[in-house]
């Protein structure tokens, strides 16, 4: 029985010296591809920027050189973008501008030379979240087509899509418990110029007063401000009258369209004055100066 154990342990001996010389022999044979192969991949790279090098000596002013075929062309400028690092676009996902996203991919494809089917697909590999759901209004053989992915992405996160969206924030914009006055009057500024960017000034500084005034949170500015307002379309339709023309004092005039006790005047001004010290520090008061009954 000693004898077979001892047997059984001299064969085990025997394996694992044979195990032990074969692991060295393929670690040694592994060594050995590395560098062969890590020689030919230098050996490449250094012949086509040789070659690339003689190409562009060539192109500064050989004119005996005759000029490259489309063919070799095509080939030259594929061998130049997989020597030189290729600058990767970001992802997009919709949330945010479409326009300067599609600058930046635009401007990336033209820094790698991309051909428009390459363009196709980097862009595909970079859509996420909803943004990719738009490949399933594609047919599978037209998602190659740059131009057809940029026709989707133009109608779902484009501009006119957008100035749509715009229009309908300002139709419900209203001031927040937390916002201040110059916060919700840039936020008004910034909708009304993406919604109308193509709008005359005079329309913008209409809807902008209108969306101000319906949505402020203190009711008391609210009511001064409307007030002020339609004084100023009452005296615009009126321009024409001789009355209005020969009132030298704009302020007897609303006076008079109001139809108040000196009281009742005494306390609209002094709440016009302190609506405007207010409104001072930001871009809408020089429009709100325009309205007559808030030059207190």
């Amino acid at each position: 029985m000693e004898q077979q154990i001892d047997q059984v342990g001299i064969k085990v001996n025997r394996i694992e010296k044979v195990v032990a010389e074969n692991k060295e022999e393929i670690e040694r044979k592994l060594e050995d591809t590395r560098r062969q192969v890590k020689k030919e991949i230098l050996e490449k790279i250094n012949g086509l920027e040789h070659q690339l090098h003689r190409t562009s000596i060539a192109d500064s002013g050989d004119c005996s050189t005759s000029p490259a075929t489309p063919l070799q062309h095509s080939s030259l400028m594929h061998t130049e973008r997989s020597v030189h690092k290729m600058l990767k676009p970001p992802t997009y996902d919709g949330q945010s501008s479409w326009s300067m996203y599609r600058r930046q991919f635009e401007a990336a494809a033209k820094a790698n030379g991309w051909t428009p089917q390459e363009m196709a697909t980097s862009l595909v590999i970079s859509l996420r979240g909803q943004a990719l759901e738009i490949l399933q209004s594609i047919p599978e053989e037209q998602q190659n087509d740059y131009d057809r992915i940029i026709g989707a992405l133009e109608i779902r996160y484009g501009h006119k899509y957008l100035r749509q969206v715009y229009q309908s924030q300002i139709k419900s914009r209203q001031q927040r418990s937390n916002e201040s006055l110059q916060e919700y009057e840039a936020d008004i500024e910034r909708l009304i110029h993406l919604a109308y960017p193509q709008a005359p000034k005079e329309f913008l500084e209409q809807i902008g007063i209108q969306t101000f005034i319906d949505g402020l949170v203190d009711t008391e500015m609210q009511q001064a401000l409307r007030l002020g307002r339609h004084t100023t379309i009452t005296m615009q339709r009126e321009n024409q009258d001789a009355q209005v023309r020969e009132m030298s004092d704009q302020h007897l005039f609303v006076d008079s369209m109001m139809n108040e006790s000196v009281i009742s005047r005494n306390k609209n001004r002094s709440i016009c004055v302190d609506v405007m010290d207010r409104l001072k520090e930001f871009y809408l008061y020089s429009i709100l100066r325009k309205i007559p009954a808030m030059n207190c």
